[in-house]
């Protein structure tokens, strides 16, 4: 009785959505509600969305029982019970805010077996309806360090300004936009970032930052911690500060970096560790992921280089030796689910298609380009000279992109490999000018896959 004594709601109670902690989007007629802090997945039905969205601050329980009651014509005993039940719902698992205090329940079991399951059918919906659910943003291409690796070629061309910048954040929140990263070049470069990510948060984008940390202080760390930002990513090359400096070229950025990292934990922001394994580096990777452990933040390793955005295939003088891969591959720290990108899971519709990208992600540069993804360059449109809504609906580009089936490829598609390989085109595009003949490496890796019997589709 006293637990459901902190939950009883009266009809002249006012609530108003928890936006300092959540992220959300209305997605074919559902609420899709992220809460940033406790990391929960939430969908809504239509009846429940239809509540949600007449929550506002000001509208009374009654008032919006009333509304739902004209709308749908439920009967109102069942109406009434099933809205209450659903308002104390939302304020136990944090979504909602009211003037008294509540106790949170939550049943993170529960939370694990469903998540997974309702996050795919997200992504279905996004795919089927052209929903440009996730949206990768440079806002600039300069960088304080000068890694080893990079593929990142600045044209010199004049960048968006914040002004134009949140013009483009409104266009994808309207779009549909849900998952939104922020990244560079280092985006701490730029003097107006934390204004931009204020404003991307106030359009409840869940928001992940990219960045190398080296130009952090406390005081930017409170601004990052108090976005509620999904994700936070700094990048370590290793746990030796004299060859993480030398991938960077920066003496000193290994304990500038690891100073970020130790801030944001610090302040419960959700971190991860990102490394990019390479001949440097190659023994230190585990360390790198002790590391993470330590900072309480997810791990994530890749060992792919690519050429430069303008073809220039200096960096994969780095690449890891391919006498290492099988044991690269075969190692367990590979094989654990952290948090994967939503475009990166095989399932259903994402066995047709290559991938999510220009689908149900793009990528926006500096510049205001927007590209099906990072890794392909097909410019699809420039959004300082037309909306996004225009590009992402009616470009010819993207519209042949989309066209593409796996089947297409037929090399990949009959080959022995196919179920154990991770089909790239925009790998293909930049090692081998055409999206329909396959990586050479992502060959490599499928065989070495299927001699360790890890099916990935």
């Amino acid at each position: 009785m006293e637990e459901e004594n902190k939950f009883r709601l009266s009809s002249d109670v006012l609530l108003s959505k928890n936006k300092e902690e959540i992220a959300y989007r209305i997605i074919g007629g559902q609420a899709v509600i992220i809460h940033l802090k406790r990391n929960t997945f939430n969908v809504l039905n239509t009846l429940a969305t239809q509540i949600w969205q007449l929550i506002d601050g000001q509208t009374l329980i009654e008032q919006i029982i009333e509304s739902v009651y004209r709308e749908f014509k439920v009967e109102r005993p069942v109406l009434n019970q099933d809205c209450f039940g659903f308002l104390r719902e939302m304020l136990k698992k944090g979504l909602l805010k009211t003037a008294f205090p509540v106790k949170v329940i939550s049943d993170q079991k529960q939370l694990a077996e469903t998540k997974g399951e309702l996050f795919d059918t997200l992504r279905e919906k996004a795919i089927t309806g052209q929903i440009p659910l996730v949206a990768h943003f440079d806002l600039t291409y300069k960088c304080n360090l000068d890694c080893v690796h990079c593929y990142i070629v600045d044209k010199n061309r004049s960048v968006l300004g914040a002004k134009e910048i949140k013009d483009i954040l409104d266009q994808l929140a309207k779009a549909g936009t849900l998952y939104l990263t922020l990244s560079g070049g280092e985006v701490l470069t730029r003097k107006d970032f934390l204004e931009i990510a204020r404003y991307a948060r106030k359009l409840h984008f869940a928001l992940r930052i990219l960045t190398n940390g080296t130009l952090m202080d406390e005081t930017t760390a409170d601004e990052i911690a108090s976005l509620n930002p999904e994700m936070v990513a700094i990048s370590i090359y290793s746990t030796k500060p004299e060859i993480h400096d030398k991938i960077t070229k920066a003496p000193g950025s290994f304990q500038k970096s690891i100073s970020a990292a130790e801030m944001l934990r610090d302040r419960d922001v959700r971190l991860k560790i990102s490394t990019v394994i390479m001949k440097e580096n190659m023994g230190d990777y585990r360390d790198v992921y002790e590391l993470s452990r330590q900072l309480k933040a997810a791990f994530q390793a890749d060992y792919r280089i690519t050429p430069k955005t303008d073809g220039n295939k200096s960096p994969l003088a780095v690449h890891v030796d391919e006498k290492y891969l099988p044991e690269l591959l075969a190692d367990p720290i590979f094989t654990e689910k952290s948090e994967p990108e939503p475009q990166e899971v095989y399932s259903g519709i994402f066995n047709t298609i290559p991938c999510g990208a220009g689908h149900m992600s793009c990528y926006i540069t500096p510049y205001g380009d927007v590209y099906p993804c990072v890794q392909l360059p097909i410019n699809c449109g420039n959004l300082k000279e037309v909306s996004f809504t225009e590009i992402w609906n009616n470009s010819p580009e993207l519209s042949k992109f989309r066209s593409i089936k796996i089947s297409d490829i037929t090399s990949c598609f009959q080959c022995e490999f196919f179920r154990y390989c991770r089909i790239c085109v925009g790998l293909n595009f930049v090692e081998e000018s055409s999206m329909f003949s396959p990586s050479k490496r992502a060959c490599r890796e499928a065989r070495i896959m299927k001699e360790l019997g890890r099916e990935r589709r």
